[in-house]
């Protein structure tokens, strides 16, 4: 049996950020469930608020604001600007948080934050209930905490789940052929050690359809251009890549690679039956 409801946002979970504005004569902060990423390039994002909140207030007048990522240890922070209005409360002095300056902008970060990232307004967008904050990604201030020396960001800070899950996939590819991860992106960068711990000898090396990236090295291993792994044959092919994965498949399928098996990223969140490439 199904169900129709009325319209609603059902939309979840969402990831929590603390933004930072800046008020009259303090840095307030607010919880923002309702973000995203808006464009690649260039880089830019969202947010959206109330216009009863006194954020929208100090962005509407300095079109300017921090987007700081939340961690484990900022949960209990988070959850606090989210119930308490800085007409009120002064939110970094109860919660003991400490200001940064981040580059590009007037607004402070929270130092406690993995990650700030400094946006100046692009658009606002009245919708109803919310208005819509596009901004531009001016800066991004990042604690080298977590910095690892052989991925850019060890994300994994961020998002304790994510190495398990992406640790559990790479064991889930078959034993007894060689494996070739398909993309060389910022995700690929991100989880680099894990390839090496989980695959061992397997991993021959990475392909990508990106001419500039081909016949370069990544991690001491060859990047490969698509027609290149037939030589290959029969692989495992682990892919990366969130978008294009039917393109993927049959972009291997014209030049007659034998794939075992492939194996899509926990971050495509879903897998697209390309078993008739097989």
């Amino acid at each position: 049996m199904r169900q129709t409801w009325k319209p609603g946002n059902m939309l979840y979970p969402l990831p929590v950020v603390m933004v930072t504005t800046k008020d009259e004569n303090k840095t307030n902060v607010l919880a923002v469930a309702w973000c995203g990423n808006a464009c690649t390039n260039p880089p830019m994002v969202y947010i959206s608020l109330r216009k009863s909140r006194r954020s929208y207030e100090n962005i509407q007048r300095l079109d300017e604001f921090v987007i700081n990522l939340v961690n484990e240890d900022l949960a209990y922070a988070c959850d606090y600007s989210g119930v308490k209005s800085g007409k009120d409360v002064d939110k970094f002095k109860e919660l003991n948080l400490h200001e940064i300056d981040i580059e590009g902008v007037s607004v402070k970060g929270i130092k406690e934050s993995p990650v700030c990232l400094g946006c100046k307004v692009f658009k606002m967008i009245e919708l109803g209930s919310h208005v819509m904050i596009i901004a531009n990604v001016l800066s991004v201030n990042v604690d080298d905490t977590y910095l690892d020396e052989v991925v850019d960001i060890y994300l994994p800070a961020l998002a304790p789940s994510m190495p398990r899950r992406i640790a559990d996939w790479l064991d889930s590819i078959r034993k007894d052929y060689k494996v070739v991860v398909y993309g060389v992106g910022q995700r690929t960068e991100w989880f680099a050690h894990l390839f090496r711990a989980h695959l061992g000898n397997r991993l021959v090396g990475f392909v990508d359809g990106d001419k500039k990236k081909q016949g370069t090295m990544f991690m001491g291993y060859p990047i490969m251009a698509p027609e290149e792994l037939k030589e290959l044959n029969p692989i495992s092919i682990a892919v990366m890549p969130v978008w294009g994965r039917y393109e993927i498949a049959e972009t291997l399928h014209r030049e007659d690679v034998l794939i075992d098996d492939i194996y899509f990223s926990p971050f495509a969140g879903f897998t697209d039956d390309v078993n008739q490439y097989s």
